[in-house]
């Protein structure tokens, strides 16, 4: 998938302020990067009743260090940038 598109109406509350019942478009690049996943798992049958396990699971992001979301309005456009590590 190159990119996810939506487009919703926003609630006609005070809430939303300038956005209040307006039809909004939104757009992400989606540059996805392929994973790689290494797991090991183990069970020790403790009684027959109890069964203990532990495993681990280690992989490579997949995500975009930083993305960049657009929201467009009628009147304007706005492009705010999120940095993927503090959102």
């Amino acid at each position: 998938m190159d990119k996810f598109s939506t487009s919703f109406i926003a609630d006609n509350t005070a809430d939303n302020g300038d956005y209040a019942g307006e039809t909004l478009d939104m757009s992400m690049k989606q540059d996805w990067k392929d994973q790689t996943v290494y797991s090991v798992g183990v069970e020790y049958k403790a009684t027959d009743r109890l069964a203990l396990r532990g495993g681990a699971s280690f992989s490579t992001n997949p995500c975009l260090t930083s993305i960049s979301i657009r929201s467009f309005r009628p009147s304007s456009r706005t492009t705010t940038p999120v940095d993927s590590a503090t959102a």
